[in-house]
């Protein structure tokens, strides 16, 4: 998917699902040149990397767990169901959940958007 469809489709979500962790992650992508790096970065870095600098400390991370905890919850639960594992928590339950559900969530809009499928386009 070209970087003009792939903005198109990030906007679209921002404007049709504006409450939801999902247009979140695509605000922040559309901060970047290129979403795909984006996305790859992210998957490859995490949050813990700094590189989402809206939820980059305390203050940040506690806002969006607030902000958000029905569907950060619904992630958490999903994902032991999935695969039998809790979620791993290495710094306070708030942020290590908020970088959780925002990692889980690029990743899924990343599937969505076919980033990183087989002979899919990449920059």
């Amino acid at each position: 998917m070209k970087e003009n469809h792939i903005r198109e489709s990030l906007h679209f979500i921002i404007q049709n699902e504006p409450e939801t962790i999902k247009a979140y992650v695509a605000k922040q992508a559309l901060k970047h040149p290129s979403t795909t790096h984006f996305f790859k970065t992210l998957a490859h870095r995490g949050c813990v990397s700094g590189m989402i600098t809206t939820l980059n400390s305390y203050k940040q991370t506690h806002h969006f767990f607030n902000q958000y905890y029905q569907d950060i919850e619904f992630l958490r639960v999903e994902h032991y169901q999935k695969t039998g594992v809790p979620i791993a928590i290495k710094y306070d339950l708030k942020t290590s959940l908020t970088w959780f559900a925002f990692e889980q969530t690029a990743q899924v809009l990343a599937n969505e958007l076919n980033l990183f499928n087989e002979g899919g386009e990449h920059d």
